[in-house]
């Protein structure tokens, strides 16, 4: 599916606000570190557009280039569940294992319909993306929901609509 059509689906049921005029894209994504060239060119056509993109109860949102900057004036920071995991940490070791895992995801969407939850881009070495989901209490423990920024507009899209429910969106949308 191509950005303009899942904005156009999120437009339908999701509270949509566009931006006005256009948005230079940074060359690192805020305060992430994340380089804006090894993310996939639909994502940064839909955060390009997008200023705010929130669900209608306003219990799941996604992040939006604002928020990497640290420029919203939101309760949730665009890495807090990074930093619960690290207050939570057992030890250094546990530390460790979470840094490596965040500095393979990005956040995408968060949620606090039931609990805490997420949908990450997990990037890899060689650019090969996955779109994950994780949920407290341990964040780090994801499950695979699919292998491209396409694929998770369709599956994203089907799922709002009610036309192909997911399972594993199905706590937190």
């Amino acid at each position: 599916m191509d950005t303009e059509r899942f904005i156009n689906t999120l437009e339908e049921t999701w509270a949509v606000e566009k931006r006005k005029g256009q948005q230079n894209t940074p060359s690192i994504l805020g305060y992430s570190l994340f380089n804006i060239a090894d993310l996939p060119e639909k994502y940064l056509e839909f955060l390009s557009v997008c200023q705010k993109v929130q669900s209608p109860s306003d219990n799941a949102w996604f992040l939006m280039l604002e928020d990497f900057a640290r420029e919203t004036d939101t309760c949730f920071r665009w890495n807090e569940f990074e930093m619960l995991s690290q207050e939570a940490a057992l030890d250094l070791r546990d530390s460790e294992r979470i840094r490596m895992f965040w500095n393979q995801h990005l956040p995408i969407l968060m949620s606090v319909k039931d609990g805490y939850s997420f949908i990450a881009l997990k990037i890899s070495k060689d650019f090969d993306y996955h779109i994950v989901v994780g949920r407290e209490p341990d964040f780090e423990d994801t499950y695979d929901l699919c292998h491209s920024i396409e694929n998770f507009f369709s599956i994203f899209s089907g799922h709002i609509k009610g036309q192909d429910i997911n399972p594993l969106l199905e706590p937190m949308i």
